[in-house]
């Protein structure tokens, strides 16, 4: 049986405006898949990208231009 393990890197910040002239900083993570074995190497796969704000929670990257809260009620803007 296979065992794997999840990685996640920390890959960039962004300082973020939104509507109200609130700043926050935008961290995203990349995680990855990496299969493990003791006698071949595997390139870790990656699995997702993680949008996260300083206060936990989860934004989305659907536009390269803003940044926008699960919920769709609000968006932050890069400065």
């Amino acid at each position: 049986m296979a065992t794997y393990a999840t990685i996640v890197r920390e890959t960039e910040r962004v300082e973020v405006v939104d509507a109200f002239d609130h700043h926050a900083t935008v961290t995203g993570s990349r995680v990855y898949i990496e299969h493990l074995s003791v006698t071949k190497r595997y390139a870790p796969v990656l699995k997702e990208v993680v949008y996260r704000l300083d206060d936990g929670r989860t934004v989305l990257r659907q536009h390269k231009a803003f940044f926008e809260t699960e919920d769709h009620r609000s968006r932050f803007f890069p400065v």
